[in-house]
C-alpha cells in the first residue's frame, strides 16, 4: 500500500490536534523554484462526475512545442493520451475526468523521463469499503495506548454495520495487541489496547474490506536519568552521598510535579540503600523534588558496588561505588583532576596495574590529596560538593614466582609481570581529622570560603557543601587543605529545559446525531510524543473538558490505563471541545459529524510560468478533509498579480500566499510563479575610443525580446538586435541593455566603455609629383618632443603641437627644397607649424625637386626646381680684337630643335649642356682684302697670275700667324684646313 494512501486513510479517520502552551511556529516561506525537470500536477482530491484540469509545468520554455504522453492506473480516473505544450510556452493543460470512486496514479512521459502523481477520487457510495485505525500519538514514551479500528467507505467515512464484523488484529516490531476484535452491527467502531516497548505497526484486517496499518515510534526519551555516589571511593562500614536528577537535552529537567523514583544496589554487601543489614529486593523509594533527590548510601565490607534509580517514565542511571581502596585509573573520578576509564572493570580495586591516570611512582608514598566531585554536574539552581581525603600508597608488585597463584594458591587470570615491574598507586580513604578545606572560584558561583573536615555520627571521609549558581556557563571550582593535593571539579550552569508538556486531542470520526466515542485526549511532551501522565507527574490527573454547545457535559475525565481520556458525547454540528489540566494548560479541538462541509480546501499547482494559465479546484471539506461539494463562487485574496477565471493565471514571477473565501470558511497554500531565463549576451566591436567615433554593440539572444540602451551617449538602432552609439563626450561609462519578454525575466547586461579626447595626427611628405619624400624633422607635442621621419602617426591628447621641417633635404640622387604645407586641407609656407588643434591633423609637407644644370662654355648653369624654366645662351667671343670671332655652332645636351644661342626649356631632371662654337674670320678677311683688292685690280692689269699668287701667300701667313684652335666636342687639330678659301 502506498504510503500516500495511508495517510489519506488516517486523515480520513482522525484529526490528531497537538495543541502546547507555547505559539504554534509559522510557516516556512517557499523559496524560489529550482526544479530541474518538468512538473507534473494534478487535483489531489476529486469528487466523481466533476470535470478537473492537470497541468505540465515545463522549467523551460519548449522552442519547438513539445508532446506530453499521459496515462492513468485507474479505469475510474480518466486522462487523454497526450498533451501539447505549444511553442515558447511551459504550460500543457489536460482535462482529467473521474467517474468513480478510486486511487490512481497520473503518469507523464516528459523529454523521456517519466513523472508520477497521486489523487484520490471519491463518490456518494456509503457501503463498508475499508478499515481505518485511529492512535492518540504515533510516537510515544508510554508503555502502552488506547487504539480504535473503524469501518469507512470508500470516501472514508464512517459506515454503520448491519452485522457483527470480526476484525483481525497483527503487530510487528516491538508492539502487543489483542489477535482480533468484534465491531457490533449497527456501530462502525471498536476499541483496543496496544502494548508499546518498543517501534513497530499494527494491522487491521476484515473479509471484504481493505486492511489498515498505523506505525508507533517508542521514544526512549530525550530525557535522562543522572546518579552520583560520592565519594566514589569510601571507607568500609561509613556513608556516602547519592544525588539522582533528570536532564534533557543535556539540560536540568523539572517535572510539573514530584516524581517517584527507586534506588538500588547490585551489591548490598558494599552498599546498602538503608542504614542496617536489611535489604529491600524492590529498592529503596524516593521521591525527585524540583527533578532532584538525595540522601545517603551505607558501606559495608570492601568491594564493588553498581548503584542505580530507575525513575518510570524517564529511565534508568547508575554510578559505581568502590568501598576500600583502588588502584588510580581503576574508577572513574569525575572533576577530581584524575582521569579514569569509567566504570571500573572486573578487576578487584587495587589489583593489577593503573590503566590510566598518575603514573606510578610520581608521589611519594604517603602523600595526601583531596578529591571532589559536584552533583548535579549541570544545575540551573543548586548544587553539593563532596570533597574527601586519600593517600597515595604504594602496593609492592608481585614476583615472578608469586605471580600465576591466587590468595588461595590457585591460578590467576593475569599476565604475569615483569620482575623488574614499577609499584602500582593506588587510592587510601583517610578519615576526617578537623582540618580546614579552602573552597575557590569564579564570581559565577556561589558558596562557602572555608570548610572544617570533621565526622558527624559516623565516620567517613568526605565532606558535603552547598554551591549556588549564580550566571550561566561553566565554572571551574578548586578545594585546597593544609598538607594535602588540591583538587579541582568543573560544575555548570544552564537554564533549565522547559517542561514542554502539552496537550493532543485526536478526533474520531462521528456520526451526526449519534452518541459516541468523540476523542481520546493525551498529554504529550515538548517533541509531540504522548507521556503516561500519572508516571511523568508521579499522581493521577485528570482533566476539565467542556464544549461550546453542549455536545458533551462539562465534568472531569480521568485517563484510562494507557495514559489518554476518552471524551464521549453527540455531535450535530461543528464544535470546539476544550481540555484543561492543572500544571500544564489548555488545549482546544474543532470537530464536527462525517460529511458536514466546515472548511474550504484549495489545490493549485505550486509552481506554475507566469503569463500562462494553469488549472486549480476548491472543495468544501468536512473535519476530516474529505470533499463534499465544488466551490464555483468564490472570493480570492492575494498579494500576488493573479488573476482569477475558469483557469489561474500569475502576472508576475514571486512567491506568496492565495487565499479563498467562502461562506462555507477559508482555505489559503502557497504558490511561486516563476519566469523563463534568457540566455542574453551583449558585444562591443571595442571599448576604448575617441570622442566623435561609433561603436558598435550587438545582443545575441536564444529569444526575440525587445531591448532598451541606457548610455550618456547618442545612439541608433540599426538593427533588430544591433546598435550604434556616437561618442560625443569624453568619460567612463557603463552602457546598460535591458531585454524583455513577456513570460522572461527581465535580462540586465552592462558593459564599460571608456571614450576619451584623443586626436590623431598623420604626417607626410611628399614631392610636387606625390612621390614621397623622406626628411627627417621634429615633433612636439605639449612637453613631449622627439625625433621622426615621415610618414608618422601619432594619438595625443589635446595639447599644444609644433612641428619643424628643415629647408633643405637631399637623398642618394635628389636634392629638394621645402616648398609648403598643407595642414587639413590648408597651406602654410613656413617650415614650422605651431598650433593649438581641436581635432585630428592631417599634415602634407611637400617639398619641390631640384634639378642641376650644368651648361658648359654658355650661360645658365645652375640648380633650378623641378617645372621652372631655364634659359642658357652663348654668347659670341672675341678671339683677336674684332676681327676673328667665336661663333655659336649648336648645343650639346638639349636635344634636336635647339638651334639657337639662346634656347629656354622646363627643368626635368639634371642635366649637363654644352655649346658648340666655330671660329668665324669674316671681319678679318674684309679688313686684309679690301686694299689687297684695289692691288689686285691693278696687278691683274700688269701681271694677273703673279699678283694672284702673292696675295694668297700673304694671307695664309697672316692667317697661321693668328688662327686660334677650333673649341666644341668635334673640334679639329690646328693642321685642319683653316676654313679660309680663296675664291
Amino acid at each position: 500500500m502506498p504510503a500516500s494512501y495511508r495517510a489519506m486513510c488516517v486523515a480520513a479517520v482522525a484529526i490528531a490536534i497537538a495543541v502546547t502552551i507555547a505559539a504554534a511556529p509559522s510557516l516556512p516561506t517557499p523559496q524560489a523554484w529550482a526544479s530541474d525537470g518538468p512538473v507534473l500536477w494534478v487535483p489531489e482530491q476529486m469528487i466523481a462526475g466533476h470535470k478537473y484540469h492537470g497541468v505540465v509545468v515545463l522549467p523551460d520554455a519548449s522552442k519547438n512545442g513539445s508532446l506530453v504522453l499521459l496515462s492513468s492506473t485507474s479505469d475510474l480516473v480518466d486522462v487523454p493520451e497526450s498533451t501539447y505544450v505549444s511553442p515558447m510556452s511551459n504550460h500543457g493543460v489536460f482535462p482529467v475526468t473521474p467517474a468513480g470512486s478510486a486511487e490512481a496514479e497520473i503518469f507523464a512521459t516528459v523529454q523521456g523521463r517519466l513523472h508520477s502523481s497521486p489523487v484520490r477520487a471519491f463518490s456518494d457510495s456509503s457501503s463498508p469499503g475499508r478499515l481505518g485505525l485511529v492512535l492518540p500519538s504515533d510516537t510515544t514514551r508510554a508503555d502502552s495506548m488506547t487504539a480504535y479500528v473503524a469501518v469507512l467507505d470508500e470516501n472514508g467515512l464512517p459506515a454503520l454495520l448491519q452485522e457483527d464484523l470480526a476484525v483481525a488484529l497483527a503487530t510487528s516490531g516491538a508492539l502487543d495487541a489483542p489477535a482480533g476484535l468484534t465491531v457490533a452491527g449497527g456501530t462502525f467502531y471498536e476499541s483496543f489496547r496496544v502494548g508499546v516497548r518498543g517501534p513497530g505497526s499494527v494491522i487491521a484486517s476484515a473479509h471484504g474490506l481493505e486492511p489498515a496499518r498505523a506505525e508507533v515510534q517508542k521514544l526512549p526519551g530525550s530525557f535522562t536519568v543522572r546518579v552520583g555516589v560520592a565519594p566514589s571511593i569510601a571507607m568500609p562500614d561509613s556513608y556516602v552521598h547519592y544525588y539522582v536528577w533528570l536532564e534533557k537535552d543535556g539540560r536540568p529537567f523539572d517535572p510539573p510535579k514530584a516524581v517517584r523514583a527507586f534506588l538500588h544496589s547490585d551489591n548490598p554487601g558494599v552498599a546498602r540503600t538503608h542504614a542496617g543489614p536489611s535489604y529491600e529486593p524492590d529498592g529503596l523509594p524516593i521521591l525527585l523534588v524540583d527533578g532532584i533527590a538525595r540522601g545517603l548510601l551505607y558501606t559495608g565490607d570492601p568491594g564493588e558496588a553498581a548503584v542505580s534509580a530507575s525513575v518510570p517514565g524517564f529511565g534508568l542511571g547508575q554510578d559505581v561505588l568502590v568501598v576500600g581502596s583502588a588502584g588510580i585509573g581503576d574508577v572513574d573520578l569525575p572533576g577530581t583532576g584524575l582521569p579514569g576509564t569509567g566504570l571500573p572493570g572486573t578487576d578487584p580495586p587495587g589489583i593489577g596495574p593503573p590503566r590510566t591516570g598518575l603514573d606510578p611512582g610520581t608521589e611519594e608514598s604517603g602523600t595526601e590529596i583531596i578529591l571532589s566531585w559536584v552533583y548535579p554536574e549541570v544545575t540551573d539552581d543548586t548544587a553539593w560538593g563532596v570533597a574527601a581525603i586519600y593517600s597515595l600508597e604504594e602496593m609492592p608488585g608481585q614476583d615472578a614466582e608469586d605471580a600465576g597463584r591466587d590468595d588461595a594458591g590457585g591460578s590467576s587470570s593475569q599476565d604475569s609481570p615483569d620482575e623488574d615491574a614499577p609499584e602500582d598507586t593506588v587510592l587510601v580513604p583517610s578519615r576526617l581529622d578537623g582540618r580546614t578545606m579552602y573552597v575557590s572560584s569564579g564570581t559565577g558561583l556561589g558558596h562557602r570560603d572555608a570548610y572544617v573536615m570533621k565526622e558527624q555520627l559516623v565516620k567517613t571521609n568526605a565532606v558535603e557543601f552547598e554551591i549556588s549558581g549564580l550566571s550561566h556557563g561553566s565554572h571551574d571550582i578548586s578545594m585546597s587543605g593544609q598538607g594535602m593535593r588540591p583538587s579541582h571539579s568543573t560544575v555548570g550552569v544552564s537554564p533549565g529545559y522547559e517542561k514542554g508538556f502539552g496537550i493532543r486531542i485526536a478526533g474520531l470520526p462521528a456520526l451526526a446525531g449519534t452518541t459516541q466515542d468523540l476523542a481520546m485526549i493525551s498529554v504529550v511532551d515538548g517533541a509531540g510524543a504522548m507521556v503516561d501522565a500519572a508516571d511523568a507527574f508521579g499522581r493521577d490527573v485528570s482533566f476539565q473538558v467542556s464544549s461550546e454547545s453542549g455536545a458533551v457535559q462539562p465534568g472531569r475525565l480521568a485517563p484510562n490505563g494507557s495514559g489518554s481520556a476518552v471524551l464521549r458525547g453527540e455531535l450535530h454540528g461543528p464544535e470546539r471541545i476544550t481540555a484543561i489540566l492543572d500544571g500544564v494548560g489548555s488545549a482546544s479541538a474543532d470537530m464536527s459529524p462525517a460529511g458536514i462541509a466546515t472548511s474550504l480546501d484549495l489545490l493549485m499547482p505550486p509552481t506554475v510560468h507566469i503569463g500562462e494559465e494553469f488549472p486549480f479546484a476548491v472543495h468544501e471539506v468536512d473535519m476530516l478533509g474529505i470533499p463534499t461539494g465544488r466551490v464555483e463562487s468564490l472570493r480570492v485574496s492575494t498579494p500576488l498579480d493573479l488573476s482569477v477565471g475558469r483557469h489561474m493565471a500569475l502576472g508576475s514571477a514571486g512567491t506568496g500566499t492565495v487565499s479563498v473565501v467562502s461562506d462555507k470558511g477559508a482555505a489559503s497554500t502557497n504558490i511561486t510563479g516563476f519566469a523563463n531565463r534568457m540566455d542574453v549576451e551583449i558585444e562591443l566591436d571595442r571599448t576604448e575610443l575617441r570622442v566623435g567615433e561609433d561603436v558598435r554593440l550587438d545582443i545575441f539572444n536564444t529569444v526575440d525580446a525587445d531591448y532598451a540602451l541606457t548610455t550618456d551617449h547618442p545612439f541608433r538602432q540599426v538593427g533588430d538586435s544591433t546598435f550604434v552609439i556616437t561618442a560625443d563626450h569624453e568619460d567612463e561609462s557603463v552602457i546598460s541593455v535591458l531585454a524583455t519578454l513577456p513570460g522572461y525575466e527581465p535580462a540586465v547586461l552592462s558593459a564599460e566603455l571608456s571614450v576619451l579626447h584623443i586626436y590623431l595626427m598623420d604626417i607626410r611628405a611628399t614631392d610636387a609629383d606625390g612621390a614621397r619624400v623622406y626628411p627627417g624633422f621634429d615633433v612636439r607635442i605639449g612637453t613631449e618632443k622627439t625625433s621622426a621621419v615621415p610618414p608618422y602617426h601619432v594619438q595625443f591628447r589635446p595639447d599644444a603641437v609644433e612641428v619643424s621641417f628643415p629647408q633643405k633635404h637631399a637623398s642618394e640622387t635628389d636634392g629638394y627644397s621645402f616648398g609648403h604645407m598643407l595642414v587639413n586641407g590648408k597651406p602654410y609656407h613656413e617650415s614650422r607649424l605651431v598650433l593649438d588643434p581641436d581635432g585630428d591633423l592631417d599634415i602634407v609637407v611637400v617639398y619641390d625637386r631640384e634639378v642641376l644644370i650644368s651648361v658648359a662654355d654658355a650661360d645658365g648653369s645652375g640648380v633650378y626646381k623641378k617645372g621652372d624654366p631655364v634659359t642658357v645662351r652663348a654668347p659670341e667671343r672675341q678671339v683677336l680684337s674684332f676681327l676673328v670671332r667665336d661663333v655659336f655652332d649648336y648645343w650639346v645636351g638639349l636635344g634636336a630643335g635647339h638651334d639657337s644661342a639662346e634656347e629656354t626649356f622646363v627643368a626635368e631632371s639634371n642635366m649637363d649642356i654644352a655649346a658648340v662654337y666655330r671660329t668665324d674670320y669674316t671681319y678679318l678677311l674684309a679688313m686684309v682684302a679690301a686694299p689687297l683688292l684695289a692691288g689686285s685690280i691693278l696687278a691683274m692689269l700688269k701681271m694677273t697670275s703673279g699678283l694672284r699668287w702673292l696675295v694668297q701667300n700673304a694671307l695664309e701667313t697672316l692667317a697661321s700667324a693668328v688662327r686660334p684652335k677650333k673649341t666644341g666636342p668635334n673640334s679639329e687639330s690646328a693642321d685642319s684646313d683653316s676654313g679660309v678659301r680663296i675664291l
